[in-house]
């Protein structure tokens, strides 16, 4: 006999999981979340890593390969350094002073802004990561779900 997880609920036929993409308040999320112990001070709308060597989670930067293969994930709340705390690795986040996003159009690991996000394309020299797209017309909104592909723009 297999030892199986549960996870507390099924999910049959005709049934879903409904994640909401109109956001009605500034610093709200919707998604697929996991804790994580942060490598340096985090706060709401952080684009971060999971790095290999220890595990942690640090802000994202298109400046630097290492910083964008990896695991990627967006900052659900405050969280001080070597402290645990909530982070979304799939779904709708809104932030009116972090985002200035494109609705409909992709957003990228900023190259301006370590942790950010952007909808401005990558530059020569920046590794480029697609991270998910803007989904409203107040530009605050991002569906997050990272593309695997890195690409170095020559």
């Amino acid at each position: 006999m297999v030892n199986q997880i549960h996870s507390g609920f099924d999910l049959i036929a005709g049934q879903a999981i409904d994640l909401e993409e109109s956001l009605p308040t500034d610093h709200t999320y919707t998604g697929i979340t996991c804790f994580g112990t942060a490598g340096e001070n985090l706060v709401f709308g952080d684009l971060v890593y999971k790095k290999a060597a220890d595990g942690e989670w640090y802000k994202a930067d298109a400046n630097a390969e290492d910083s964008t293969r990896p695991m990627l994930a967006l900052v659900c709340e405050t969280i001080n350094g070597a402290a645990s705390g909530i982070l979304m690795l799939i779904g709708f986040m809104r932030d009116d002073s972090a985002f200035a996003l494109t609705d409909g159009e992709p957003a990228w690991v900023s190259h301006t802004a370590v942790g950010g996000v952007t909808s401005t394309a990558p530059l020569t020299g920046d590794f480029a990561r697609k991270v998910g797209f803007g989904c409203d017309a107040g530009e605050n909104i991002i569906w997050f779900c990272p593309d695997h592909t890195v690409i170095e723009v020559a």
